[in-house]
C-alpha cells in the first residue's frame, strides 16, 4: 500500500499541522528497533492516524510514530518539527543518513538544559535536503497520557512566535510586579491592610 507523503510545495506556510498526516504503530511487546521498524517488508504494520493530535490514553506500550516529508523547494530551507506536549517521558528520534540511523534522544525525563532549543515544547531540527524525499521515526514511551501534537515549521517562524510569546510573558510579569511595589508602597505609607492583601 503506497503512503502519502506531506509535500512542501516552493509556497509552503511556514506552519502545519502534522496530526492526520503521520502513520503510527503500537509495540505491544516493546520490543522493535529502528532497525526492525524500518524495514520495507514492516511498512504495512503502520496506521495513518486520524487525529489532529494522536492519542493512545494511557498505555504501557512503546508507539512508533512515522512522518514522510517530501521538500520540493530548489533551495534550502530549516525545518522544524515540533512535539506541543512536553509532558513525554521518552522520545526518540531518528533520522536516516545513507545507511546510518542517527538517534536523538528527547523527554522530560532528561534535563532541560539538554534540549538544543531552550523552549517550552521538543523542537527537533529535520536537515531536510532541497528537492528530497525523507523519513523520520519516533519512538515514545510515556507513563503519562499518550497525545502527540505534532507541528512543522520553518524556523524563522517559531522564532518569531518564541519571541511573541515571552514578550507577551514578559510583559505580564512586568505588570505584576510593578503592582506588587505599588500595593507594597500604599500599604507602608498608608497602613491599610487592604493593599496588603492586593
Amino acid at each position: 500500500m503506497a503512503e502519502e507523503q506531506i509535500v512542501l510545495s516552493p509556497d509552503e506556510y511556514a506552519k502545519s499541522k502534522l496530526g492526520k498526516q503521520v502513520y503510527f504503530y503500537i509495540d505491544k511487546q516493546n520490543s522493535f528497533s529502528i532497525e526492525d521498524i524500518s524495514k520495507k517488508e514492516f511498512q504495512d504494520n503502520f496506521t495513518l492516524s486520524k487525529s489532529e493530535n494522536p492519542q493512545f490514553g494511557y498505555t504501557p506500550h512503546t508507539i512508533w510514530l512515522k512522518i514522510n516529508l517530501k521538500e520540493t523547494n530548489q533551495i534550502q530551507r530549516d525545518w522544524l518539527l515540533e512535539i506541543a506536549y512536553s509532558g513525554l517521558d521518552l522520545i526518540e528520534f531518528y533520522r536516516q543518513t545513507g545507511v546510518i540511523w542517527e538517534k536523538k534522544i528527547y523527554g522530560d525525563l532528561l534535563p532541560f538544559a539538554a534540549r538544543e532549543f531552550d523552549y517550552r515544547n521538543y523542537l527537533i531540527r529535520l536537515y531536510l535536503l532541497p528537492n528530497s524525499s525523507q523519513t523520520y521515526y519516533l519512538k515514545i514511551k510515556t507513563q503519562t497520557s499518550f497525545v502527540v501534537p505534532l507541528y512543522l515549521y520553518e524556523t524563522q517562524t517559531i522564532l518569531k512566535e518564541k519571541f511573541l510569546v515571552e514578550g507577551l510573558f514578559f510583559f505580564f510579569y512586568g505588570v505584576l510586579v510593578v503592582m506588587i511595589f505599588y500595593n507594597g508602597f500604599i500599604f507602608i505609607t498608608f497602613r491599610s491592610l487592604s493593599y496588603f492583601y492586593y
